[in-house]
């Protein structure tokens, strides 16, 4: 390779080294630089900037490598253009197109093939650009996506997007299901996430902490998959993002066990699941340590606990702490989900009239966690994801939560793994209606739990977790 590699000190800047940019977690030395850069592949890399082009080698401990997007003569030397230095959008095409050549290995670039198979059916569905932008702005979300990444100013972003979640997710491109869900749900959802990352980090006093959005979804309504999608798109920007659950901090075995001879009589806070039974402490320990820059000299690393849910033959456990992943600091965003994040307690009129008198005695201790515990998480949110069953009655559209439940229960079983019954799912999620039914109205057309409309996103889905609308609180009627 035809450079002079620098040893290059390890910083979270980007440094121009003539045609190469190295910017590695260490320093490094020529040797590792040229083995790093010998692969005979190059990877387009969306930044901030939609009108600049970034390229860089694959694999390469200096840039993450997002997008298989072309491959190069194995002849011919890989390169990177320093992202704070941009060319001309004109000038950089031609480079690139003087500098790649078609692949004449086969064999060599065997790993870009699904890169090109996702490419050509993206042309088969999209047709022209101007079809895909339609599409989107036509899309039940559209007035969601803030101006700046609107297609119609930076329509090749929503393509690299679109084709980078396409691959990581395993979905097909040609499906319309999976179009409609990238193009008109994942990445609007992602597009207004982005917006108000940057628009908080813009703040001078934010700009060493990271931002907290949560994300409220039913059961089985997509929202695991939904931040694993958001996740992958945070690090495609090369943003870093955490995905928590609100699962991980349940309580241990030996504390829920106490918790429930505490309440004999109460179904609702005699396993895990409702609020009560997590660990809301640990929950606001993690949580700011986690978005919090680290202080020079301090531990870079925070462990985040996990929940195994088949220990105990299924009554769960929390893991043991070595086996708790690291997070490394600093984060720009994390995505904190769960089921009944956004609830808020009930005032005395607001006691559902229908609910027999013993199951909302037992609500109403759950309520009481609610409003002295669980709800201490609510001030560290900047912003509040919401992912609504959309129908003309919320007692109605609660009922496809049994049928999402038993869908996953068959899938596991299929796959030859442990699996409920169908009386047991049913078992299961009933322990939980009473909650949906007494605060999902409240969370749909209440109030924003952030106090600021501008931070709150409320995204309507049907049965088949498709977008329907936004704001589709204005008919659920408990």
């Amino acid at each position: 390779m035809n450079t002079k590699a620098r040893k290059v000190q390890g910083n979270r800047h980007p440094r121009n080294t003539g045609e190469f940019v190295f910017s590695g977690g260490r320093g490094v030395d020529e040797r590792f630089c040229r083995r790093a850069f010998a692969e005979p592949c190059a990877t387009e890399v969306v930044p901030s900037s939609p009108s600049m082009l970034a390229w860089t080698a694959s694999p390469s401990p200096f840039r993450r490598c997002t997008l298989n997007a072309a491959s190069i003569s194995p002849r011919r030397s890989a390169f990177a253009r320093c992202p704070l230095r941009p060319l001309g959008r004109k000038a950089l095409r031609a480079r690139l197109h003087a500098s790649l050549e078609p692949p004449r290995d086969t064999a060599a670039t065997s790993s870009h093939e699904f890169t090109h198979h996702v490419t050509e059916k993206a042309k088969d569905w999209s047709g022209s650009g101007t079809w895909l932008q339609s599409y989107i702005e036509q899309g039940p979300l559209a007035a969601a996506i803030p101006p700046q990444y609107a297609p119609s100013r930076s329509l090749s972003r929503w393509q690299a997007w679109g084709s980078y979640l396409f691959k990581e997710l395993g979905l097909d491109g040609t499906l319309e299901r999976d179009q409609n869900r990238i193009f008109r749900f994942y990445l609007p959802v992602f597009a207004w996430s982005l917006h108000v990352v940057n628009r908080l980090q813009r703040d001078e006093r934010r700009k060493q902490h990271g931002v907290i959005i949560g994300l409220q979804c039913p059961q089985g309504g997509g929202k695991t998959t939904l931040t694993a999608a958001l996740q992958k798109l945070f690090d495609l920007e090369q943003r870093r993002c955490v995905s928590l659950s609100i699962d991980d901090f349940y309580l241990t075995r030996r504390e829920q066990e106490a918790l429930a001879r505490a309440f004999p009589e109460n179904p609702l806070l005699g396993s895990r699941g409702n609020p009560g039974t997590h660990d809301i402490s640990l929950a606001l320990q993690v949580l700011n340590e986690v978005v919090a820059a680290p202080y020079p000299g301090e531990h870079a690393e925070v462990a985040v606990p996990r929940y195994d849910k088949s220990a105990f033959q299924g009554l769960g456990d929390r893991a043991p702490p070595e086996q708790w992943p690291l997070v490394s600091r600093p984060v720009d965003v994390v995505f904190l989900e769960g089921w009944c994040l956004g609830f808020r307690p009930l005032a005395l009129h607001e006691r559902p009239a229908t609910m027999d008198p013993i199951t909302l005695r037992h609500l109403m201790q759950v309520d009481r966690f609610l409003a002295e515990d669980f709800s201490r998480l609510y001030p560290l949110l900047d912003a509040f994801i919401v992912i609504a069953l959309d129908g003309p009655k919320l007692s109605e559209s609660l009922r496809i939560v049994y049928q999402w439940r038993l869908e996953a229960e068959q899938q596991m079983r299929a796959a030859g793994r442990p699996a409920m019954t169908d009386e047991q799912v049913y078992a299961f999620v009933d322990k939980f209606m009473p909650a949906y039914k007494a605060y999902l109205g409240d969370l749909y057309g209440g109030p924003p739990l952030t106090g600021n409309l501008s931070r709150e996103l409320r995204v309507g889905i049907d049965e088949t977790r498709s977008p329907t609308r936004l704001n589709p609180h204005s008919e659920l009627v408990p």
